[in-house]
């Protein structure tokens, strides 16, 4: 095997040495100075350059370096936007403003809570509540300014009282949906109109989730100003309404069926999705609207750990897929490009069996809040929640 040697002018005076050892010192004496007067090679790259060629590529270099570090490095955040971690423990929902909270409480009792800054406690450790709702369990919706809380207990599930979070200490407005239609069940999801003048109410006829022949969901609205009740049908599908499309006209379900006020199908965006698979503990896949109605962002739930985030644009355009693992979506920018949702369950738990007691414990570190663009690329991590801990979303109208 050959190799190369590189010939140094050391090496070649070291082996002119060795090779002339008997020759005329004055021939080596002449040889000597022939190797010192020759022009010495540059054995460095910038070295052969002029000082203007070593700027030129000096700035090229560094031209090329902050392309490929804007290129990576993560888009800015968007201003307006505020993810922040929520009220420990859930419940049943936030206000649309952020305001507002209903968590969990011990016996099924439940009270609104503040959020801003942090819900403030008691002494004992127990939220303080701004105002305190009457029966137990049941359900809640809140007005889309925010202002007004529509309550039913499990105590009197029929009748629903309307809180005003302006004035907390006043008695609610109270209206008995059950007198207004017979043979009204139990209600098992409300509703608010995006304008504010009705409330969904919507019950079942069977042990929900609802699987057997024959079950379907039945839909109610009540005119918050006259009290009337409407029918809008009683042979839906068996669901879970839980969007309203911003112009009113439109409800969506769970599983992406979008039907009218008179109980019509206007579209089924997840025709192969059925209502179990549905239903899991990463709560509600949608759909859910921009601001101005353009589009419609559903969780498309493949599996329990993949769950891809669509979006629809026209009644006849398939669908942009954003991320396959999301587990809930948490709102729009004001202007509809840009989408705001969680992966993980920060609800997740496990049974943990002590002896001859037990319980559910928490399980995994709680979820993570990211935003992502419509129009594709990667999403961006806005905040982590811990365990028990919801996302609230506030976002400012000049925001973009």
């Amino acid at each position: 095997m050959s190799s190369k040697v590189r010939l140094t002018d050391e090496v070649i005076t070291r082996r002119l040495t060795e090779r002339t050892m008997d020759l005329n010192p004055g021939v080596v004496a002449g040889i000597m100075r022939a190797i010192e007067g020759r022009p010495q090679r540059r054995s460095r790259l910038f070295e052969a350059w002029s000082p203007a060629w070593q700027l030129l590529m000096l700035v090229l270099l560094l031209a090329a370096l902050a392309a490929i570090a804007i290129a990576t490095a993560p888009p800015p955040m968007p201003p307006g936007l505020q993810v922040r971690a929520g009220t420990p423990m859930g419940g049943l929902g936030l206000s649309p403003d952020g305001r507002w909270a209903l968590p969990m409480a011990p016996g099924g009792r439940h009270a609104v809570i503040g959020t801003d800054p942090y819900p403030p406690r008691a002494a004992d450790g127990s939220y303080k509540a701004v105002l305190t709702l009457q029966g137990i369990g049941g359900g809640a919706a809140w007005s889309p300014d925010s202002r007004h809380l529509a309550w039913y207990g499990t105590s009197t599930p029929s009748v629903v009282r309307i809180y005003d979070l302006d004035q907390p200490h006043a008695e609610p407005r109270t209206i008995d949906v059950g007198a207004e239609v017979s043979g009204t069940a139990m209600f098992t999801g409300m509703l608010w109109s995006p304008d504010g003048s009705h409330i969904l109410f919507e019950t079942t006829n069977c042990e929900y989730p609802c699987v057997a022949p024959g079950s379907a969901t039945q839909l109610y609205l009540l005119s918050v100003s006259t009290q009337s009740v409407d029918v809008i049908s009683r042979t839906l599908p068996p669901g879970w309404a839980n969007g309203w499309a911003p112009d009113g006209k439109t409800l969506g379900f769970a599983g992406g069926l979008i039907v009218d006020l008179h109980g019509r199908t206007i579209r089924d965006l997840l025709p192969e999705v059925s209502l179990p698979a549905s239903l899991s503990s990463c709560g509600s896949p949608g759909p859910a609207w921009s601001p101005d109605g353009g589009r419609i962002a559903i969780i498309d739930p493949l599996s329990p750990n993949s769950r891809r985030l669509l979006v629809f644009e026209g009644a006849g355009s398939p669908p942009a897929m954003l991320t396959a693992d999301a587990c809930g979506i948490v709102g729009w920018s004001p202007d509809g490009d840009r989408l705001v949702f969680v992966t993980g369950n920060s609800f997740a738990t496990k049974w943990v069996q002590h002896g001859n007691g037990g319980g559910l414990q928490p399980s995994g570190n709680g979820s993570d809040a990211w935003i992502i663009s419509v129009d594709g690329g990667e999403p961006q991590l806005v905040k982590h929640l811990g365990w028990g801990e919801v996302p609230i979303l506030t976002w400012s109208e000049t925001g973009h």
